[in-house]
């Protein structure tokens, strides 16, 4: 009976997974072949990560959606897992905050470890979630990086706004 449970439970991973894909390609607008040859790749980085499969296709579905090319959405859904793997969020939000940053700052070259490294400092240093700063953090990216203001100081702002006990969306509205 319990081999039963785990058969089941290993069908309906590979299922959530595919479908995960599947929407890469029909939502995302991948194509078949881009998806193919990043399906081991995201395995492998299952495995490395600890992340499931399923979590790792969500995020590829965020990348592919923001128009990444295979190369460039690997490597950011590497680190994206990484963050995910410590704790620092689901793989949609941290792609999301990731991809998001490396967007608002493609002027100043902000690469997607230099994102990661500064928003997991910011969740460390404020009183918030991952969660809480993808949403306020987007809001003030692109009116930022047009006015000269690095990632690094938005993100200390939101930090020390939130640790002084404002919430993320407010200390956003302050920035």
């Amino acid at each position: 009976l319990a081999l039963v449970g785990c058969v089941k439970n290993v069908i309906e991973l590979g299922s959530e997974f595919e479908t995960q894909m599947t929407r890469v390609v029909t939502l995302a607008g991948a194509t078949r072949e881009q998806v193919e040859e990043m399906r081991k790749p995201v395995l492998a980085l299952a495995q490395d990560t600890a992340v499931g499969p399923s979590e790792l296709a969500k995020g590829l579905y965020v990348l592919m959606s923001a128009g990444r090319s295979t190369g460039v959405a690997m490597e950011q859904l590497k680190i994206s897992a990484q963050m995910s793997a410590l704790g620092m969020g689901n793989m949609h939000d941290t792609t999301l905050a990731v991809t998001g940053a490396v967007f608002a700052y493609q002027k100043q070259n902000l690469t997607a470890a230099d994102a990661a490294n500064v928003l997991i400092k910011a969740v460390q240093l404020g009183n918030m979630e991952i969660q809480q700063l993808v949403p306020a953090i987007a809001r003030v990216n692109p009116i930022a990086a047009a006015m000269g203001v690095s990632f690094r100081d938005v993100a200390a702002t939101i930090a020390t706004f939130t640790h002084a006990g404002v919430d993320a969306a407010m200390a956003a509205t302050g920035v």
